[in-house]
């Protein structure tokens, strides 16, 4: 048999401790940093008539005709449309009653359902209002051909 003399044993001992311990004590290393983000910008939606009333509804005095308004929604998210005001404002024709007497009237409350009325980023939707515009039954002929102006406010959230 091999004799281990002391120095040996002491060497070898020393070594494998040094071995050993350096996987045993691991350095721990942290650090603290700062971190930012972007939000998309808003843009109010575009809202325009597409239309009032439709061939089969057309509007006329007595007679509530559908209002068709279309939505352009320029934000990078999609949105709902949550409540809507629409307002009767006045018409330039000749001979018909101005906003005092405006011919047109809105139907109220008038109801909106976000589930149906969502524009997806970057896209036009067209929502539909059935019954939303009523003339009046004494209507001046000349209100045949006007053009009626309405105020459109409305309110949406991101979907």
């Amino acid at each position: 048999m091999f004799k281990i003399s002391k120095r040996v044993g002491a060497v070898v001992a020393v070594a494998a401790l040094a071995i050993g311990g350096g996987v045993a004590y691991a350095w721990t290393v942290g650090g603290t940093g700062t971190a930012s983000a972007n939000t998309a910008t808003i843009t109010a939606l575009d809202i325009t008539a597409a239309t009032v009333g439709t061939p089969t509804a057309p509007a006329y005095p007595g007679h509530a005709a559908p209002l068709a308004l279309k939505y352009v929604n320029h934000n990078l998210f999609p949105v709902s449309v949550t409540d809507l005001s629409v307002v009767a404002g006045d018409t330039t024709t000749e001979g018909c009653f101005g906003a005092a007497a405006f011919p047109v009237h809105l139907s109220t409350p008038f109801t909106v359902d976000p589930a149906t009325s969502t524009s997806a980023a970057f896209t036009s939707s067209t929502q539909s209002y059935d019954g939303a515009v009523t003339m009046k039954s004494n209507a001046d002929n000349s209100c045949s051909t006007a053009t009626f102006l309405f105020t459109v406010t409305a309110t949406a959230v991101s979907a």
